[in-house]
């Protein structure tokens, strides 16, 4: 199957990435409000960019914007723009993400993050597909396909009140879930090659050659910052050679330590969602290597090996603190 749209590619040969590649191109052509789900790190962005580029929108532009990453007053602001004077700093209009992304496409990731205030002026864009500038007093038609993107459970949010139910199905028209890597290990070893060769064209670098000892230990790892740590990887392997990569993509421990212990005194109580157990042991970990590195995200990506940005998100979303002891 082809794996390019545009200048977009897809890689992989599994199974689980062969019936996404069919589900999108199912989806692309519509006009759909699509919503894309999956841990963080699978490639939600490029979903939607893939999405984009095989869409009759194609020719039109492709914004993106992370809903996690900034306050809500920025944010607003940020999406539909603003009037001149609607603040101190704004000496003259400015238009929105959504009017920026006129007959394209408006990507909005981490769509969960958002508080009530915003997902029902959401919500309203969604029904009426117009928007009223921060401060304005009229409202702008804008004709656009929106995406978004999520790596937590809008079920379980819109069941607990944390999500509007209406909004939820606004958003997921259509659902589209990415797989895990651990869902299609044999494309590890093809998109690391991918990974460590376009490190390498980008700096101008020989490409080292792998080993079949690498492979074992790559198809081996658990890789829970799915393909994000898997390129990050590919770029340490660039810089630093086979014999250091060889250790960062080692598998995780059988036994001992804190997050093995937790993981006994789980399987005394009632039986749980795997998933929920995964969550809960990763967040007591993570909660221990903060600890262990005084509280320094940075540090503890290293300790950990993993993608800054990756644990960054984790202690977000798990709404960790400095120092913070392991839950119970």
């Amino acid at each position: 199957a082809d794996d390019r749209a545009g200048d977009v590619r897809l890689l992989g040969k599994s199974l689980a990435v062969q019936k996404l590649r069919k589900l999108l191109d199912r989806v692309a052509p519509g006009n759909h409000t699509v919503l894309i789900e999956g841990e963080s790190g699978t490639g939600k962005e490029l979903v939607a960019r893939w999405l984009h580029a095989r869409s009759e929108r194609a020719r039109g532009p492709f914004v993106a914007e992370n809903l996690g990453a900034l306050s809500e007053g920025v944010l607003e602001a940020e999406l539909f723009g603003h009037a001149k004077g609607a603040f101190t700093g704004a000496d003259r209009a400015r238009p929105g993400l959504f009017q920026v992304a006129d007959r394209g496409t408006l990507f909005l990731d981490e769509v969960a993050e958002i508080g009530p205030e915003l997902q029902k002026k959401l919500l309203r864009v969604l029904q009426e597909r117009e928007v009223r500038p921060v401060g304005g007093t009229s409202t702008v038609r804008v004709d656009i396909r929106v995406l978004a993107a999520t790596n937590r459970n809008l079920d379980e949010m819109v069941r607990a009140g944390t999500f509007r139910e209406d909004l939820f199905y606004r958003l997921g028209v259509i659902r589209v879930r990415v797989p895990t890597l651990r869902e299609r290990k044999e494309d590890v070893p093809l998109l690391f090659e991918h990974f460590v060769a376009r490190a390498a064209s980008e700096q101008r670098r020989p490409i080292p050659e792998t080993t079949r000892e690498l492979e074992r230990r790559l198809l081996a790892h658990a890789w829970p910052g799915n393909v994000r740590e898997l390129e990050a990887l590919a770029t340490r392997f660039l810089l630093e050679g086979p014999g250091a990569e060889l250790g960062s993509a080692r598998a995780a421990p059988a036994g001992g330590g804190e997050a093995f212990r937790l993981e006994v005194e789980l399987g005394k109580g009632p039986v749980l969602p795997l998933r929920e157990v995964r969550q809960r042991l990763d967040k007591a970990y993570l909660a221990l290597v903060l600890q262990r590195c005084d509280g320094k995200v940075s540090v503890a990506a290293k300790a950990l090996e993993m993608d800054r940005t990756y644990i960054s998100d984790l202690v977000k979303r798990f709404q960790l603190r400095e120092g913070s002891p392991p839950p119970a």
